[in-house]
């Protein structure tokens, strides 16, 4: 099905038994996805430099408005026009988050530096107790 998408026919649409797609005919890729269970999600499909076909989603409704959508798939058209894979860098940064949260000096401390100390260092108790109050 297509349409110009706005609030008001994303309010009206109705789920089905199996998953519908309504695509805008403004902005090719753009579309509304609607679960049988009544999520309805915006999601802009597009085609990697590799040919291979990929879904972004860009929110649900009603927490993102058809306008809010709208912007964010043109932002993320321009992103793939440059040859951006929108999808895998969506993947990198959220792999990235992780490793920044897991990068901390407690952590380095209590994996690498503790086990290293404890074999190398006759005063390991002290260094640890040390560095730990100074930089808590």
């Amino acid at each position: 099905m297509q349409s110009k998408l706005s609030n008001a026919i994303v309010k009206n649409a109705i789920p089905e038994s199996q998953d519908v797609s309504i695509t805008d005919t403004l902005l090719p890729g753009f579309e509304l996805r609607i679960r049988p269970s009544g999520v309805k999600a915006w999601t802009f499909r597009y085609r990697t430099n590799a040919g291979r076909q990929q879904r972004l989603k860009l929110g649900s409704y009603p927490a993102v408005t058809a306008d809010e959508a709208r912007k964010r798939a043109l932002i993320a058209a321009a992103d793939v026009a440059t040859g951006i894979d929108v999808v895998a860098r969506q993947r990198a940064d959220r792999a990235d988050a992780v490793r920044q949260r897991a990068s901390t000096l407690k952590i380095f401390l209590d994996e690498q530096y503790e086990p290293w100390a404890l074999t190398h260092l006759q005063t390991a108790a002290f260094q640890l107790k040390r560095i730990r109050s100074d930089f808590k």
